[in-house]
């Protein structure tokens, strides 16, 4: 109806950061910007910090009841010290896991609470300039695609990586 009514977009009262090419200009996202709001938040919602989370997984397409390891590596391009104060690992029901490689910078097995596993402290960092990295060992227990979310809460707001989609056959 706002087309028919004459208006060009409208937005949301929330709902995050929108992309030029994502855009619905009806529905434009956006992020509550006030008095109670940190510096460090804004610059989370901006993706204004220097955090680069990417993915390492030797084969998209993996047999059903066959372990496979899935890597998550955070670098971080700021000249501070980034301090972690979670991760967050989306499963989707066709995905089990399995546990840890003890050679990743995360090796402690996560907490499991409403559908997701998650890794809480206040020690995870990563200095200026360093890597580190979480080595997951997974198996797919039915046929399909299925999809994997990861995110990592730092600077007071969630910093996500893409998903990683799997075949299972």
């Amino acid at each position: 109806m706002l087309p028919e009514l004459g208006y060009r977009g409208a937005v949301r009262y929330w709902g995050g950061i929108e992309t030029v090419s994502s855009m619905d200009l009806n529905n434009i996202k956006r992020v509550e910007f006030n008095s109670l709001v940190s510096p460090a938040v804004y610059a989370s919602y901006l993706n204004l910090h220097e955090v680069e989370i990417s993915s390492k997984i030797e084969d998209k397409t993996v047999k059903k009841d066959e372990e496979f390891l899935l890597e998550y590596k955070i670098r971080n391009k700021d000249e501070k010290v980034l301090r972690i104060t979670s991760l967050e690992l989306g499963l989707p029901d066709s995905i089990k896991l399995l546990g840890l490689e003890p050679d990743g910078y995360f090796s402690q097995y996560p907490a499991y609470q409403d559908g997701k596993y998650l890794w809480v402290s206040d020690q995870y960092e990563a200095k200026a300039g360093e890597e580190v990295n979480l080595k997951l060992r997974l198996v797919g227990n039915s046929s399909g695609i299925s999809i994997i979310k990861f995110r990592i809460t730092a600077y007071n707001g969630f910093i996500e990586a893409e998903d990683v989609e799997i075949k299972v056959e």
